[in-house]
């Protein structure tokens, strides 16, 4: 058998992969998987992220293709909402949309995780192709305000006590600057401003919700 020899998880991890390739109707050839086989021996790895970290000859670009396409089967299958909440990084497979969904560029912790509960939140609530499209265009929204606090608090925002009206003055002021350098369109602008206002609101009403009292997301933008 090809797979013969190797670790026992690497093992089992190949078989779900391909499992999951084939449940899909992909097709994986065999002399691929050979070779790919063949890199994790030469490797001596015992899991599928670190075969799929291994780089074979020029000519076997496909059998890294396998490796990296295993692992992320292999991910998706055993990831679940909760354990996505936890990165930075959200495959959105696992929330039934496409994409990824990156909230690094949020630099205040707080912030960061009131956008991933409000994405958490909202996820469920679209359907079809464009399912994340909303969530990714509210945490772009929030980047922005992100950015803004770091630049215009003294404490870069990591404070969200001190939080209050002429931050968001603030913010909306450098939206009108970026409009006015043709950095950013007037239709972009007025869209950041509501998507900021509504994750921030929504967050509000989820934080009221659970019986907690006014947390700094009770903040709002300006009409």
């Amino acid at each position: 058998m090809i797979l013969t020899g190797l670790p026992d998880r690497l093992i089992a991890e190949i078989l779900l992969g391909l499992q999951h390739r084939c449940d899909e109707g992909t097709r994986t050839p065999l002399t691929v998987l050979r070779a790919m086989v063949s890199s994790a021996r030469a490797a001596a790895v015992d899991n599928l992220p670190d075969l799929s970290r291994v780089r074979t000859t020029r000519k076997r670009h496909d059998a890294e293709a396998l490796a990296r396409s295993l692992a992320t089967s292999v991910r998706r299958a055993m990831a679940t909402p909760e354990s996505e909440f936890a990165l930075d990084v959200w495959d959105l497979a696992t929330f039934g949309a496409r994409g990824m969904l990156d909230f690094t560029a949020i630099s205040q912790s707080w912030l960061r995780d009131a956008a991933k509960h409000w994405a958490a939140e909202d996820l469920p609530l679209h359907r079809g192709r464009q399912s994340g499209a909303t969530a990714k265009g509210v945490i772009g929204a929030l980047v922005y305000l992100s950015e803004s606090l770091r630049s215009t608090r003294e404490d870069h925002g990591e404070d969200p006590a001190r939080l209050g009206r002429r931050d968001i003055v603030n913010f909306s002021n450098r939206l009108k600057h970026f409009e006015h350098t043709g950095s950013m369109t007037a239709l972009t602008r007025l869209r950041t401003i509501r998507w900021v206002r509504r994750a921030l609101d929504d967050a509000r009403g989820f934080h009221t919700a659970s019986g907690g009292s006014c947390s700094p997301t009770c903040l709002t933008t300006s009409r």
